[in-house]
Formats: C-alpha cells, sequence, structure tokens
C-alpha cells in the first residue's frame, strides 16, 4: 500500500514538473524583442512620485476586480498604468482606478486588463496604444515623445510581468517594477532578456 502511494506521488510529482516545464517553455518560444536595443538614447521622463507598488500594505489586499485575486499577487499591469497616469498628471491610486475598471468593464472574467477601458476612466485624457508586438522603435519614439511604455516578461516558471519604462541610458531601458521599493529605476535587462508585449500609456493631443 506504501509502495503504491509512493508511487501516485511520484507521478504527480513528475507530471506537474513536466507541465511547469512546458508552460515554461511555451512562454519563452513566444515572439519577443531583447530587453536592450534600439537607438542609443539618454532620456529620463519626469516621475516625481514613487511608482506604484502592488504589495503596498494601503491596498495589497483588495481583490483585483471582481475576481479572487488580489492586487499584491496579480496586480503589476494595473499598478503600472497608474503609476503611468500619475506621471502624466492625473490623481489617480491603485486602488482608485482598481475600483473603477472594476465598475466599467476594465477585467476580463480572468482578471486581465481590458486596455480600451482606461481611456474612459480617465474622462478620454488618458489613452492607451497597444501594439500587435513590441518593437524597440515604438519604445523608443514614446520616450522622446514623453509617453510611458508598459512591457511583459516573464519570471521564472512562465509568469507574466508587467513593468513601467521610465527612461532610456544608451541602449538599456529604465524601468520601475511594481513589486520592487527602489527610488531609482533598473535597468530592464538586469531583469529579463525578453520583451513580449508593449502597451504605451500617453495624454491625449
Amino acid at each position: 500500500m506504501k509502495r503504491l502511494i509512493f508511487i501516485a506521488l511520484l507521478t504527480l510529482l513528475i507530471g506537474g514538473a513536466g507541465l511547469c516545464g512546458y508552460v515554461w517553455w511555451k512562454a519563452r518560444s513566444a515572439p519577443h524583442i531583447a530587453a536592450r536595443g534600439g537607438r542609443s538614447l539618454s532620456i529620463r521622463l519626469p516621475a516625481e512620485a514613487a511608482h506604484f507598488r502592488q504589495n503596498d500594505p494601503r491596498w495589497g489586499a483588495e481583490k483585483l476586480g471582481r475576481t479572487a485575486e488580489t492586487i499584491k499577487s496579480v496586480g503589476c499591469a494595473m499598478c503600472s498604468v497608474a503609476s503611468a497616469a500619475q506621471y502624466l498628471g492625473e490623481t489617480t491610486d491603485p486602488p482608485t482606478l482598481n475600483r473603477a475598471l472594476a465598475e466599467n468593464g476594465g477585467y476580463t472574467d480572468q482578471g486581465w486588463l481590458v486596455w480600451s477601458a482606461i481611456a474612459k476612466i480617465f474622462g478620454q485624457r488618458i489613452e492607451v496604444n497597444v501594439l500587435s508586438s513590441p518593437s524597440h522603435e515604438a519604445m523608443d519614439r514614446a520616450l522622446e515623445a514623453g509617453q510611458y511604455s508598459v512591457v511583459k516578461f516573464f519570471l521564472p516558471m512562465g509568469i507574466p510581468h508587467w513593468v513601467i519604462v521610465v527612461g532610456k541610458e544608451g541602449q538599456d531601458y529604465l524601468i520601475y517594477d511594481p513589486t520592487e521599493t527602489d527610488k531609482e529605476p533598473r535597468r530592464l535587462s538586469e531583469k529579463t532578456s525578453g520583451i513580449y508585449s508593449l502597451r504605451i500609456v500617453r495624454r491625449r493631443a
């Protein structure tokens, strides 16, 4: 009996490891660009206030939209957008934006952001440009125009994560990570080798 239980547990362990490996491979094999590249620039966008952290105790335990997940666990994209809107002159914070998104169709049932809802929430003053694929040229143009790129990469085990780009030094993009308390931006290339999705948050003309 003990042997059967051991074999069953071993089978589950091997199967789980195989599934995790497949998810990791699938994520890493998706189309992407390098974390550094494009034109050599020296730009630092305005970011006077501290970036919003998803694990901030003031709102980390709040549910993301109408899901069972919390801002602390899966709120990286929403917190990055809130930071971008703040830097563009809007008065907001993660709980305020989270509730507005929940009330205005801003999340899918899975808790993914509906990017088109951002403009409605900010009275059409702010919009998000959703690119079909990331490019260094689009990120460089955004920086030169004073716009904030929000980019997705993958953490270990294929977990997606979003951060906000606030500058560039040479070919290194500078980012704030909503899971970290850094007062100075870090190089994106220190955290990942690839960018898999790109959204550009900008003020409408």
